[in-house]
């Protein structure tokens, strides 16, 4: 079996800071897990006025910023902090569900420097943020050979083809914390998956999306063998 590419496990250089500012508890959890084990620095906000002042006492190097927020939306907090000499030249992200062209020409308007939409593809958001900050991405590489390599006398015990889907879907959006969970909760249904979920946790660990895709794809390919 080939093996894949190197995957992103950090970057070089001092830590950069960023803020995330999102209504959303999940999503602010989803990214602040995703970006904190790649090194980076996190604050957390809930509005666009808890993100302002945020940003003038933390100080970050990037701000993710979410387009519909109660008190203060993120662009008119991204033209009050552009309207500032100290954020003129901080790397902005706006982020919003709607991916309309709208929304992305209110962030663009408004002074972001990007814009992607949600749920957010983290292949993309790592994409942004290297040019944006200068950042030389550090990689762990890992084959899919090595990983899901089973003993012909212990036959890797895989869950049902919905559940294989559904991990799938998540793989493909980078979201390793769903997958850690979905993981556990296969286990606690039956200790029969427990090696299966071991190689999950193993490849979430080291964001080996590709390598995900590729064991869970041949785990359904070998479900629906005669």
């Amino acid at each position: 079996m080939r093996s894949f590419e190197s995957s992103i496990i950090g970057y070089e250089g001092p830590r950069r800071r960023v803020l995330v500012v999102d209504d959303t508890e999940t999503n602010r959890t989803l990214l602040a897990d995703f970006l904190s084990g790649l090194g980076f620095e996190m604050q957390l906000a809930s509005d666009g006025v808890q993100g302002m002042a945020q940003a003038l006492a933390f100080k970050p190097d990037l701000i993710l910023m979410d387009l519909e927020m109660p008190v203060l939306s993120g662009p008119l907090a991204i033209r009050q902090l552009r309207d500032l000499p100290e954020f003129e030249g901080v790397s902005v992200i706006g982020l919003s569900a709607s991916a309309t062209e709208a929304a992305r020409e209110a962030f663009l308007g408004a002074g972001a420097n990007a814009f992607l939409a949600q749920p957010i593809s983290f292949a993309k958001l790592l994409a942004e943020i290297g040019p944006m900050l200068g950042l030389t991405w550090t990689h762990s590489r890992a084959t899919t050979q090595a990983m899901v390599s089973v003993d012909a006398a212990d036959p890797l015990i895989v869950p049902p083809v919905e559940e294989i889907d559904e991990l799938v879907q998540l793989a493909r959006l980078g979201n390793m914390r769903r997958i850690h969970e979905r993981a556990d909760h296969l286990v606690a249904n039956s200790a029969t998956y427990r090696p299966f979920a071991e190689q999950l946790h193993r490849l979430a660990d080291q964001f080996q999306t590709r390598a995900i895709v590729e064991l869970l794809v041949r785990c359904r390919q070998e479900q629906s063998e005669p």
